[in-house]
């Protein structure tokens, strides 16, 4: 193997070094972008490490079916299930060397697979987030997947991307893994789709769904294709017919963890695009919101009391959520005012949330409360929990 020794490399028509190299090995480098994307926030992924879990750590089983994704434990990261208790989700500690948490996908039992079912795990995208992927354009660019995956299971298996138009055009990837319960890394290219899709991956501005991009852990016929690695307009395909499906092993496993997606003309995945947990969570918080504490926790939610039986508090999020979220609460509390109120149900069907009217940006709110007691109409208060485990949560996720 040969060595070039030179102290910069140049440009035939520039007038400065693009690579300057030291004496002591070391350059320093003019770069404008890294195979073809932009140098920082590369990954279109949130949580792709799977670091957050604001609604639990805990395994979740899958109480209920759903025809959209439904987000119970790893921020961001929700699931699909065409029937219920048929596996669990959460987020675990064993993870490959750069990282340290994955989520979990368990089988609770030895599903015998009928034609319309469908189990993934899976992302969705703002349609303003994407846009610069130029696809359904005559400038579309393609982009690379990487992930790091480990299953019980050996095989080909299957992954998804599909549109804004009814769950089309859709896309489906196969990737192998080839020894049971060991971390593989994926790489894969994600070809762009061209005019014919025009239209399908949201808008500028759009804070609703432009795409959505997932794995498949277990389909039925009605949702199988043999197109792979390919657009097409086929309604919700997210696998095919010869993949694995975890869900069909009772107590099977399949991990997931280091999720990035970027543009990448080169076919090569940069090194994975480590954000801190802070920068994480406030990405996270756009779409979802807890306060939670135990017995005797203010929350620093404060407001007034209307009358004896009604308070109207409000919340302030740290950063703006991407619609008017929906309300969910557990556990007790009271407004800590002068005198408290009785405690209430935080999880009851008579509070409700609003936006404050006062803006058009969606990280002020109120939360009217009905209670009991002795309080004092006119007097201002908190909220304070009145049990262990108590939250209040927002929700506005895709």
């Amino acid at each position: 193997m040969s060595t070039l020794k030179v102290g910069a490399i140049r440009g035939v028509s520039a007038t400065s070094d693009a690579i300057t190299i030291a004496n002591d090995g070391t350059a320093d480098a003019n770069l404008t972008s890294i195979a073809g994307a932009q140098l920082a926030n590369r990954n279109l992924m949130m949580n792709g490490e799977m670091i957050v879990a604001q609604r639990s750590t805990s395994a979740v089983t899958n109480t209920t079916a759903g025809n959209n994704l439904k987000y119970e434990t790893i921020d961001r990261w929700g699931y699909w299930a065409n029937a219920a208790s048929v596996f669990s989700i959460q987020q675990v500690d064993d993870s490959p060397v750069g990282f340290s948490k994955s989520l979990k996908f368990t089988s609770a039992g030895a599903r015998s697979m009928v034609a319309s079912d469908y189990y993934m795990v899976g992302q969705g995208f703002e349609g303003q987030d994407i846009q610069h992927l130029n696809w359904g354009t005559a400038n579309a660019k393609d982009c690379v997947l990487s992930f790091h995956v480990k299953s019980s299971l050996v095989g080909t298996f299957t992954g998804y991307l599909h549109g804004t138009d009814s769950f089309k055009p859709s896309y489906v990837f196969t990737y192998t893994i080839l020894q049971a319960n060991t971390w593989e890394k994926k790489d894969l290219t994600i070809t762009a789709p061209g005019t014919s899709q025009s239209g399908d991956f949201g808008s500028a501005g759009s804070n609703t769904k432009g795409l959505e991009l997932g794995f498949n852990l277990g389909v039925g016929t009605t949702y199988a294709t043999s197109s792979i690695n390919q657009w097409t307009e086929g309604f919700f395909k997210i696998g095919t017919t010869t993949s694995v499906d975890v869900v069909a092993t009772n107590g099977a496993t399949w991990q997931i963890t280091g999720v990035q997606f970027e543009v990448n003309d080169s076919g090569k995945p940069t090194e994975y695009e480590h954000r801190s947990f802070a920068q994480e969570l406030a990405l996270c918080q756009r779409y979802f919101y807890k306060v939670i504490g135990d017995s005797s926790d203010h929350t620093g939610i404060m407001g007034y009391l209307t009358a004896n039986t009604e308070s109207r508090l409000g919340i302030h999020t740290p950063v703006s959520m991407r619609t008017i979220p929906t309300y969910a609460g557990s556990g007790n509390a009271q407004v800590d005012s002068v005198p408290d109120t009785d405690d209430f149900d935080l999880s009851s069907g008579s509070h409700t949330i609003a936006p404050v009217t006062t803006t058009k940006s969606p990280d002020c709110f109120q939360l009217q409360v009905i209670h009991t007691g002795n309080g004092v109409g006119g007097h201002g208060g908190g909220l304070r929990f009145r049990s262990t485990g108590a939250f209040i949560s927002l929700s506005a996720d895709l």
